[in-house]
């Protein structure tokens, strides 16, 4: 039973939930929407509301076709009641992060009915570093850990009760709407845990095959009608540029190697990268005295493994898909550590763990503590102030006139908060042949003349970046 009448268990459940909200929801508004995906995503949001059509998704007027609607309906329902905030475009992956840290803390109770292995599992991904700080900003990463993982708790509830097998489509439905083929890593992961643990009903159960209709009827709609409103224009540009070109080609600067995958797994993901692998490796050394106890954890390393194949496989890399991973890994660590535990023949070995457990959670804590709180998050711009501060003073000026940027390619965090439908990029040669008057230019403020330009007013002068008026002249 995933509830317990205990009450000091009940206090340590309240505290996992109050830690969730704290992390996930603590100054969640107090920050910039950065580029490239938050701020992306949020005009999608509100260019698709203020359109007044919220089957299509648009961004400037015209049809968006890079992630399914799912979450981005969600951020507008949140809007609504919110209003167009920070806190209102990050709320929904937020809830999605506490829904992640249940769904691990489900699923390792389902496979070894431990609270206290459960238990842990949820704080493990409470402090898996980038973990909070992706659900703290407006991605579909974290929404999606959240569902697979929810998913294979259904598949491995189905085991006993076949109605959870619907759950499990559920999930996948609800994950496909999310982001689209990488949902469909929950096939091959419930049939990982199928295996391991000799766990075939389910090809037996009227449940499970029900539960395929009901994925295609909840997932399929949005798909046919944009087809059937679109037609080979959507498909080129949602399957076919942002599925298949991405898998087969590297896009969107996703050049990210296996080798950086492995990387920033480890850095972004310490202590626990280490410790799992060193209970791994204690599993498969005790594995010979007790089978069936450590299928839970071998379960979810193998998905680990799984997971990240997949990505790896793919042209495109970004660190943040790897996202769905975590939870895994924390389901993992739980399961192999309860394992070792009631294996182990060594002295003290109740000291032993509690001491070890203790200074992983503090170096997890104080990892995390770092990444969200000091170095803001983990990929997010530093410079993402400065483009905000530009562009509220172009959206307040009124003036409707030309914007250039020189060696600056991130612009979408000034076309949200500005307001702005285009920035041109351009040379050196470019800009020395001049433009037509007035016109703004965006440039790294280390290239502002300390005694200024003639015929040029300085609006803004930040961190990182300047903005200048031209007015007269044409250089």
């Amino acid at each position: 039973m995933l509830y317990t009448r205990d009450y000091g268990k009940v206090r340590l459940l309240a505290l996992l939930a109050l830690a969730s909200v704290f992390v996930f929801f603590f100054r969640l508004g107090a920050l910039p929407l950065y580029d490239y995906d938050e701020a992306h995503y949020a005009q999608v949001v509100q260019h698709t509301l203020q359109s007044g059509d919220v089957l299509t998704l648009q961004r400037s007027g015209d049809a968006w076709f890079e992630k399914p609607p799912l979450l981005l309906w969600l951020t507008m329902g949140s809007a609504a009641v919110f209003g167009k905030s920070e806190f209102a475009m990050r709320f929904p992956s937020a809830l999605f992060g506490i829904a992640a840290i249940f769904g691990a803390y489900a699923l390792t109770f389902q496979l070894t009915g431990n609270f206290y292995a459960a238990l842990a599992s949820g704080f493990i991904l409470l402090s898996s570093g980038i973990f909070p700080a992706a659900a703290r900003q407006l991605r579909m990463d974290v929404p999606l850990a959240a569902v697979m993982i929810l998913a294979v708790y259904g598949f491995v509830r189905g085991w006993d009760s076949k109605s959870w097998y619907l759950v499990f489509w559920l999930c996948a439905a609800l994950g496909f709407l999310l982001k689209s083929t990488p949902a469909l890593l929950v096939l091959p992961t419930a049939l990982i845990f199928s295996a391991v643990h000799r766990q075939w009903g389910w090809a037996r159960s009227g449940y499970f095959w029900l539960g395929a209709p009901l994925f295609f009827v909840i997932s399929a709609p949005w798909h046919i009608y944009e087809y059937v409103t679109l037609g080979s224009r959507f498909l080129d540009g949602y399957s076919g540029f942002h599925v298949w070109r991405r898998t087969a080609e590297k896009v969107l600067g996703g050049g990210v190697t296996n080798w950086d995958y492995l990387w920033h797994f480890f850095v972004l993901n310490e202590p626990w990268f280490l410790l799992g692998f060193v209970l791994c490796a204690l599993l498969l050394f005790y594995r010979h005295k007790r089978i069936l106890g450590s299928d839970g954890a071998l379960a979810s390393f193998l998905s680990v493994l799984a997971i990240f194949s997949a990505f790896a496989v793919a042209k495109t890399k970004l660190v943040f898909y790897l996202i769905p991973m975590f939870p895994f890994q924390a389901v993992a660590i739980a399961c192999a550590g309860l394992f070792v535990f009631r294996n182990a023949e060594w002295r003290d070995k109740r000291k032993i763990f509690l001491a070890a457990g203790s200074i992983a959670f503090l170096a997890a804590g104080v990892s995390t503590a770092l990444q969200l709180f000091y170095f803001r998050a983990p990929y997010a711009y530093s410079f993402a102030d400065d483009e905000r501060a530009i562009g509220v003073l172009i959206r307040e000026s009124g003036k409707e006139q030309r914007i250039y940027a020189f060696d600056w390619k991130a612009y979408d965090t000034i076309y949200y908060y500005g307001g702005v439908k285009d920035i041109v990029p351009v040379s050196q040669e470019e800009l020395a042949r001049g433009f037509p008057v007035p016109y703004y230019l965006i440039f790294p403020r280390a290239y502002l003349p300390a005694g200024g330009q003639p015929g040029t007013t300085v609006r803004f002068t930040g961190k990182y970046l300047a903005l200048v008026e031209v007015h007269a002249g044409n250089k």
